[in-house]
């Protein structure tokens, strides 16, 4: 969630309209919080729920989620954040990061900013556990978003030296040069 959140807080930056970078960063550390609520519930069903993606029994992971327990991540993260009285623009963030379109429109930058920003982070090697790159990337994005490839190159380094920096801060200096 911390890479995701530094991804999203630098995508948000090459929005095509106005969105709080710093508010990217927020939805980017939240927008896993349902995994939380619902993983003990999933504890030892990883291949079982690989197998339904791989059997085209569910489209990606959400629906393997939903399919196993009736509810998905990004539901159970919706009701948590609704319990917590989060703005409106982070329950959005949160419930539709998987499925950005589906967001209401006044707050879809957002919802795109952190959908892409956890594939920045997928694609660096940090997952988000056995779903990690189980999901599809909503090209959707590009109406929101000024990014090249070249541009995303360049993102990409820099989210990544980021998070080391950020990591090892947190860490006490321990870890750097780690970039898990």
């Amino acid at each position: 969630s911390l890479r995701t959140a530094i991804a999203s807080r630098e995508i948000a930056r090459y929005a095509r309209g106005e969105l709080d970078a710093n508010l990217g960063y927020t939805a980017g550390l939240l927008h896993d919080i349902g995994k939380a609520v619902i993983s003990k519930f999933l504890v030892g069903t990883a291949g079982e729920m690989l197998a339904l993606i791989e059997n085209g029994e569910a489209e990606d992971y959400i629906e393997a989620e939903r399919s196993a327990l009736g509810i998905d991540h990004c539901e159970a993260g919706r009701e948590l954040a609704e319990m917590w009285g989060l703005p409106e623009t982070l329950k959005e963030a949160i419930h539709y990061h998987h499925r950005p379109a589906q967001a209401e429109e006044a707050h879809r930058a957002l919802v795109y900013a952190v959908h892409l920003g956890e594939f920045v982070s997928m694609m660096a090697g940090i997952g988000t556990g056995t779903d990690c790159m189980r999901y599809q990337l909503d090209p959707g994005f590009n109406d929101f978003f000024d990014i090249s490839s070249d541009t995303l190159h360049d993102l990409m380094v820099r989210v990544d030296d980021e998070f080391i920096r950020t990591k090892s801060a947190l860490s006490g200096g321990e870890d750097e040069g780690v970039g898990e």
